[in-house]
C-alpha cells in the first residue's frame, strides 16, 4: 500500500513538472509569436496594435531583454513620428535601462540609451552611455560607425575629449571594415582635412584610401602632401614595391630620353612627340590626347638655370569639373593645375634645372564622366618660354 502511494506521488510530481515545462515552453512560444507580430505591425505603422503585442510579449516573458529593448526601439521610432515625443522617449529610456539590467553587456542597448540623451540635448550623459557601449564592443564596426556618425551631428556641442572619441570610433570602423565612404561623411560634415587624416588607419592601405578620396573629390590642394605621405608609407611598409616602382620610373625616363634624337626641334615637345600608356597598359595615348587617367612623357632639351615651361592644353569637363594635370620634370613634380578651358590655353611652370635633356611628364589625374559627358585632357606643344642663370 505504501509503495503504491509513493508511486502515485512520484507520478503526480512528474506530471506536474511536465505540465510546468509545457506551460513554460508555450509561454515562450506565445511570447515570441507576439513579439514577431508586434515588429511586423510596427513596420506597417499600426502603432496601437503593435503596442499591445509588445506588451503582451513582455508579460509572457518578462525576463527577455530582447523583447524589452525591442519595445524600446518601437517607442523611440514613434517619438520620431509623433508630436508627443518626450513621454515616448521617457518610456523608451526605462525600457532600455530594464534591458541593460538583464543584459548589461549588450553594446546596442547602451548606444540606444545614449541616443535618447542626445535627443534631449544631454550631450555629456549621451557620451557616458556611448563609452559604456564601446567598452562592451570595442572592435565592432556597427557601434563604432554609429557613434562616429551621430557624433558629427552634435560636433559643436561636445567636448574635445568626446570629439577625440568620435574620431577614434570612426578610425576603428575604417580598420574593421575598410568602408572608404566614411571619408565622404567626415568631409561633408566638417570640410576639415585634419579630421579625415585623424580617421585614416596608420597603414599603407589607409594612406592609399585617403589619396584616392582626395583625387575622387578633386581636393587637389591636399594632394601633394598626401602623395608624400603615401610615398613614406610605401617606402617603409612595402620597400620591395617601392624599389620596383622607382626602378620602373628610371627605366621609363631613360626610354623617353633615348627617343630624343628623333625630335627635330630643341626645347620643344610637339603633339606627336608625346608618348605614354594607361597604368594597366591597355590604352596608348596618341598625339597628346588623353582619354584615360595616366601619364604621358616627352623629352626636352633644357638650358641651365631658372626656366619657365609653357604647356598648351585644353580640357573637356564632366559634372562641372575640368581635367587636372600634374607636371613633372625628370620624375620630380614642378606643378599642377586644372586645365580649365575648352579652348587651347597656355599653362606655365617654373623650375631651376642643371640643363641637358630632361623628361617632361604630364599626368591626367581625374578621368571620369557620366552618361552624357566624358572628362578628357588634350596636350599640345610644350616649350621653354624663357631662361636665365
Amino acid at each position: 500500500m505504501l509503495l503504491s502511494i509513493k508511486k502515485s506521488v512520484l507520478t503526480l510530481m512528474i506530471v506536474t513538472v511536465f505540465c510546468l515545462l509545457v506551460f513554460a515552453i508555450m509561454r515562450s512560444l506565445l511570447a515570441g509569436l507576439s513579439f514577431a507580430t508586434a515588429e511586423k505591425l510596427a513596420k506597417e505603422y499600426k502603432w496601437t496594435q503593435a503596442d499591445e503585442k509588445f506588451r503582451k510579449a513582455i508579460a509572457l516573458d518578462p525576463f527577455n531583454a530582447r523583447y524589452i529593448a525591442g519595445f524600446g526601439d518601437f517607442m523611440t521610432t514613434q517619438a520620431g513620428y509623433q508630436g508627443h515625443g518626450e513621454p515616448l522617449l521617457k518610456e523608451a529610456e526605462q525600457l532600455y535601462r530594464r534591458a541593460i539590467q538583464l543584459d548589461s553587456r549588450n553594446a546596442k542597448y547602451w548606444f540606444e540609451l545614449g541616443l535618447i540623451e542626445l535627443n534631449r540635448k544631454a550631450y555629456s550623459k549621451a557620451f557616458e552611455n556611448f563609452y559604456h557601449s564601446t567598452d562592451n564592443d570595442p572592435n565592432g564596426f556597427n557601434i563604432a560607425y554609429s557613434i562616429g556618425s551621430v557624433g558629427f551631428s552634435v560636433w559643436k556641442h561636445i567636448s574635445d575629449a568626446d570629439r577625440a572619441f568620435v574620431m577614434n570610433r570612426l578610425k576603428m570602423a575604417m580598420i574593421a571594415k575598410s568602408f572608404e565612404y566614411i571619408y565622404a561623411n567626415v568631409w561633408n560634415a566638417q570640410k576639415d582635412i585634419a579630421l579625415i587624416r585623424a580617421v585614416t588607419p596608420d597603414s599603407l592601405q589607409g594612406q592609399r584610401w585617403l589619396y584616392g578620396f582626395i583625387v575622387s573629390q578633386n581636393l587637389w590642394q591636399f594632394r601633394k602632401e598626401q602623395a608624400d605621405r603615401l610615398g613614406y608609407y610605401l617606402k617603409n611598409e612595402a620597400p620591395d614595391t617601392f624599389l620596383a616602382e622607382e626602378k620602373a620610373k628610371v627605366k621609363r625616363l631613360k626610354e623617353v630620353r633615348d627617343r630624343y634624337n628623333k625630335q627635330t626641334e630643341k626645347g620643344v615637345v610637339s603633339g606627336s612627340d608625346w608618348h605614354g600608356n594607361t597604368p594597366d597598359g591597355k590604352f596608348t595615348y596618341d598625339k597628346g590626347n588623353m582619354y584615360w587617367t595616366g601619364t604621358m612623357d616627352g623629352s626636352i632639351d633644357m638650358p641651365e638655370g631658372n626656366v619657365t615651361i609653357k604647356i598648351r592644353a585644353k580640357g573637356q569637363p564632366a559634372d562641372g569639373v575640368f581635367p587636372y594635370m600634374i607636371v613633372e620634370l625628370d620624375g620630380e613634380e614642378i606643378g599642377e593645375s586644372f586645365v580649365d578651358s575648352s579652348e587651347w590655353k597656355d599653362y606655365e611652370f617654373k623650375v631651376n634645372t642643371t640643363g641637358g635633356v630632361k623628361v617632361l611628364s604630364v599626368t591626367f589625374a581625374n578621368d571620369g564622366g557620366n552618361a552624357k559627358e566624358d572628362r578628357n585632357l588634350f596636350i599640345g606643344t610644350a616649350e621653354i618660354l624663357k631662361s636665365g642663370k
